[in-house]
């Protein structure tokens, strides 16, 4: 199995390899992107913002965000074992947090941290932390937020769209553009399951 190592600002630059080379070939290649989301003094053009935008829109891509160090070894052991199709695994330049062995998900599905009843927070990578500590904020102002780490952007987990689907509201947080990211992908999912 091919596996390319390269940060994710890098692999944006050639998109057009990864869509018509590899995805519309269904190549079982690996992209393990470093340097996803915002890298501080890296400067800007390593950013790696563009990549949940782009390879979203690549055919047959499954694309894993860990958040954990953790969540990462998993999610390269499971990217080895697609070989149906193209894997993005996109991890940040910023330290990652350790978890304990139930603080990880499994395989395509999303993982449910906490549950709620007034808002679906839903993180990405590593941000699943900074959704933590605002429900804990949020709790103490009175509102029950449910804490999903989504774990898999593509393709999304049924069971966490329709959980997100029940609450009044839904707030997405990612480490990328907002117009074509996982937050636009999770709420199509959830308009249509809503509907």
């Amino acid at each position: 199995r091919p596996v390319v190592a390269v940060y994710s600002t890098f692999l944006t630059r050639a998109v057009d390899q990864v869509m018509y080379d590899v995805g519309l070939h269904g190549q079982p290649v690996v992209f393990a992107l470093d340097r996803a989301g915002i890298t501080g003094d890296d400067g800007a053009s390593h950013h790696g913002v563009l990549d949940l935008v782009l390879l979203t829109k690549v055919p047959g891509m499954t694309v894993l965000c860990p958040s954990s160090y953790q969540e990462l070894g998993r999610m390269l052991e499971d990217a080895l074992a697609i070989t149906d199709g193209p894997v993005a695994v996109r991890f940040p330049k910023t330290p990652a947090r350790s978890v304990a062995p139930h603080e990880l998900g499994e395989g395509l599905r999303g993982r449910r941290v906490r549950e709620g009843t007034d808002v679906c927070l839903l993180a990405v990578g590593k941000l699943v932390e900074d959704a933590e500590a605002a429900a804990g904020a949020l709790a103490a102002e009175g509102i029950s937020a449910s804490v999903w780490d989504v774990r898999c952007v593509k393709p999304l987990d049924p069971a966490l769209v329709a959980d997100a689907a029940r609450h009044p509201a839904v707030v997405t947080v990612e480490d990328g553009l907002r117009d074509g990211g996982a937050g636009s992908a999770l709420a199509d999912a959830i308009a249509e399951a809503a509907a």
